[in-house]
């Protein structure tokens, strides 16, 4: 990865809305929600569509292009502006991987601040190049998994009822199997054949994603995050989140928070 020399850093406290509410920069800009969610448009054009942008979700927009964007709820956000000879995807680009992106965002945090004492630029300059590295990782890892989708088409299609259902509770692999008319035993081998994890793993993941991503980002009990990540109780949640994560559910909020 070819090195970055960073314009601006800038880490906001929560806003009711932007200063400026369109911009265009001569470098890579970078604008991504650490708490509440904002709107956005790349385009000269007066009538640009916006789409949202949360938690999870960077906008990366090129040098020369005019950005316009608006606050949609009470926004804290991360602002980079960095030059980079290397061609960057454009728009809104989601980041799976959230326990490793609230980390980053820490260090950013330490770093932006002592950034304004004349320090931690060069720090800034290497969690930016991280955030744009699992960027890179991630899409060259959903290219892998489409054409493992078409090598395997039932298995697709069982990626993506996990990937729209996950979140629910009250149903199992049983019944999934019977739908696709295949045994449990042959999809989760097929499924671990196909994407290198179980069903359930692949399910658990995406749940603790999620619980992990309420816990930074809101003040909803156990039990009510619970239910949001399709487990029955918060006993059983707090139980498979620290059999997973290393960490009790409070604690991980405790450690994580802004």
């Amino acid at each position: 990865m070819q090195a970055l020399e960073i314009k601006i850093s800038y880490i906001s406290g929560v806003r009711e809305e932007f200063r400026l509410e369109e911009d265009q920069y001569e470098d890579w800009v970078m604008l991504a929600a650490l708490s509440g969610r904002f709107a956005f448009a790349m385009d000269d054009r007066e009538e640009a569509d916006f789409e949202e942008a949360a938690y999870g979700e960077l906008v990366l927009c090129p040098p020369g292009m005019r950005l316009k964007r608006r606050v949609v709820e009470p926004l804290s956000f991360l602002f980079i502006e960095f030059a980079s000879e290397q061609e960057w995807p454009s728009g809104k680009l989601a980041i799976r991987n959230l326990q490793r992106l609230e980390s980053t965002y820490r260090y950013l945090r330490i770093a932006c601040a002592q950034s304004e004492e004349g320090e931690g630029t060069a720090y800034i300059r290497h969690f930016v190049g991280d955030l744009l590295a699992v960027l890179s990782l991630e899409q060259a890892s959903s290219a892998d998994r489409a054409r493992k989708t078409k090598q395997d088409p039932v298995m697709g299609r069982v990626l993506a009822f996990l990937e729209r259902h996950a979140l629910e509770y009250g149903w199992n692999l049983g019944q999934l199997s019977k739908e696709l008319g295949i045994g449990a035993s042959q999809l989760t081998r097929r499924f671990r054949q196909a994407y290198g994890q179980s069903p359930v793993e692949y399910l658990t993941s995406i749940r603790l994603q999620k619980a992990r991503s309420l816990l930074v980002e809101t003040d909803d009990t156990l039990e009510h995050i619970a239910e949001q990540c399709g487990y029955q109780n918060a006993f059983y949640f707090s139980r498979m989140f620290k059999s997973k994560c290393k960490i009790n559910p409070s604690d991980y909020r405790k450690k994580h928070r802004f």
